[in-house]
């Protein structure tokens, strides 16, 4: 039985001659290559796992090096299902930077303190305690460059969604919080808080300077870095 893998265009056919089985063993290796890939995805995407399922995809887009685009879709929607390509989306809209713990580190100037000499606001950190990730700017999303390039688009709308639905839910959880009783705040409820706001924060810069957002996507994203700043006024020292 032939698999979904042997139904790829390879080009045109080869001459019935003495060189055909030569010819034919590379297209062979190939299909068996893309199958062997399409596996190791369709296990990754079982687990639901983001990094695994990143990597797996990126082995069949090698494997499948030469392939169309469209071509290569298709092959994943009739070998694993439909959903399959959405949790690709997903995976790469959630990757983590390698370099930080969510976008964000405890400020060493002050000691997460947000305070030196006393009484006096940290320069580092503006009197937070913690700071965006210098690796990602905050947004604890992988390097762009990761993204292969026909998902960049699909990513990008994803992530813009999330960031929205996080602002909302940021913003339910800081319900009451002012500048006079932040400081009552446990240090880790406080400093979970902070990461949030910072994250959240460079995520919408980092959107902003992608350039294929529309002007409304834009001016919402604008209006989303204005109730960022002040939501983190409630928490410097």
């Amino acid at each position: 039985m032939r698999t979904e893998a042997e139904h790829i265009e390879t080009g045109e056919e080869m001459p019935a001659d003495a060189s055909e089985g030569k010819a034919a063993r590379p297209e062979q290796e190939k299909r068996e290559g893309i199958e062997h890939a399409l596996q190791k995805l369709g296990r990754a995407a079982a687990k639901k796992k983001a990094e695994s399922i990143c990597s797996s995809y990126q082995k069949l887009r090698d494997a499948a090096k030469g392939v169309k685009v469209e071509k290569l879709f298709e092959l994943i929607d009739k070998a694993l299902g439909k959903s399959v390509m959405d949790l690709i989306i997903s995976s790469y809209s959630h990757r983590h930077c390698f370099m930080c713990s969510n976008g964000t580190a405890q400020c060493e100037t002050c000691e997460a303190s947000g305070l030196i000499e006393q009484s006096r606001r940290c320069p580092n950190c503006n009197g937070l305690g913690i700071i965006a990730c210098g690796f990602c700017r905050g947004t604890g999303w992988a390097d762009r460059e990761t993204i292969p390039p026909e998902l960049k688009a699909a990513v990008l709308q994803r992530q813009s969604l999330h960031v929205r639905h996080e602002l909302q839910r940021l913003v339910k959880s800081c319900t009451g919080i002012t500048s006079k009783n932040a400081g009552k705040l446990s240090d880790k409820t406080r400093g979970a808080l902070i990461s949030w706001f910072i994250r959240l924060e460079g995520r919408i810069s980092d959107l902003g300077e992608t350039g294929v957002m529309g002007d409304d996507e834009q001016m919402r994203l604008g209006a989303l870095a204005g109730k960022i700043e002040a939501g983190l006024k409630h928490f410097r020292r």
